[in-house]
């Protein structure tokens, strides 16, 4: 992109002053510089990462907006038991979001692990615990990590599955290009198959809560905190949340966890 923007600077150089004898051309003009200006933007754009996964510190999540038709104690819930994943690959960060759960367990997609050189999760209070190790499940695109416990120990939340049925009220929460915690509602419209989006042969949610990257790993909740799934990809029609559901995680039951990767 940087090539490509620095030809396009040297062509219009070349242009405009085959054109100073024939007096200012103001359209033509207008519409070079927004042509150079997107190229420039691209560039920025793709050298930009979505996050930094060796940052010394995270932030403290901090909803201050009220979220319509969301008790607030069940905002400051879902910001207790909300992560943010930082995980490092070869070629670079990666971010996405995940759930605690209990004894230390966060359950976030396997796409956002796998084949990482290390990772950690940032917590509510912007405290930052490594993750020990992780296991993921074969078929659908879930993983559990085991991150470090600290003194202050939080209750996560219980993965059993709740019964959802289309046109039922959810709740998104996650970290969205790794901003600071969103938490979003919306409906649950219907079930699909889930390798109509890669993402195993079970059946998966579809529905109208708009997500984009850094979304991977969010917990996906009804009225009273259930866990009903977690987000793994996006409708690309609807832009809608495609969710995994609860009933297919697994826990870790002595199965040997993932070894990180090695550049």
């Amino acid at each position: 992109p940087g090539i490509l923007a620095s030809r396009c600077v040297v062509w219009l150089n070349r242009g405009m002053a085959k054109r100073e004898a024939a007096g200012p051309r103001p359209g033509v003009a207008l519409t070079l510089a927004l042509v150079v200006g997107v190229l420039v933007g691209s560039m920025m754009a793709w050298r930009t990462p979505v996050a930094t996964a060796h940052a010394s510190k995270g932030a403290a999540v901090d909803v201050t907006e009220p979220v319509p038709g969301v008790a607030p104690e069940l905002v400051d819930r879902l910001a207790d038991v909300s992560v943010r994943v930082e995980a490092s690959r070869c070629d670079g960060p990666v971010q996405g979001s995940g759930v605690l759960l209990d004894d230390g367990l966060v359950v976030t997609n396997r796409h956002v692990l796998g084949d990482t050189t290390g990772a950690r999760v940032v917590l509510g209070d912007g405290s930052v615990r490594p993750v020990e190790e992780y296991r993921v499940q074969n078929v659908d695109d879930l993983a559990v990590a085991r991150v470090e416990q600290g003194s202050d120990r939080i209750e996560g939340v219980d993965p059993l599955p709740a019964p959802v049925e289309p046109g039922d009220v959810i709740i998104i929460a996650g970290f969205p290009g790794g901003e600071p915690l969103q938490v979003d509602t919306g409906r649950a419209l219907g079930w699909v198959d889930g390798r109509h989006y890669g993402v195993g042969p079970n059946q998966v949610l579809l529905t109208d809560v708009d997500v984009i990257g850094g979304s991977s790993g969010s917990g996906v909740f009804d009225r009273d905190g259930q866990l009903l799934g977690v987000v793994v990809s996006r409708d690309m029609a609807t832009g809608g949340a495609v969710v995994i559901p609860a009933a297919l995680l697994e826990l870790p039951n002595g199965s040997t966890p993932v070894g990180w990767r090695l550049c």
